[in-house]
């Protein structure tokens, strides 16, 4: 889990944000995925 810590820091001061699901999720609850993927992206429109 520390390389997923150092690589998500490295992301962040790079400017992008990391949102983490897991495979299930990705695999049968693709609307909440979207959705929060989509509120994500809203929320630096503005």
């Amino acid at each position: 889990m520390q390389e997923d810590e150092q690589r998500e820091e490295t992301l962040n001061r790079m400017g992008y944000r990391v949102i983490r699901f897991t495979n299930e999720e990705v695999l049968y609850d693709t609307d909440n995925v979207l959705e929060t993927i989509i509120k994500e992206i809203e929320s630096y429109e503005q």
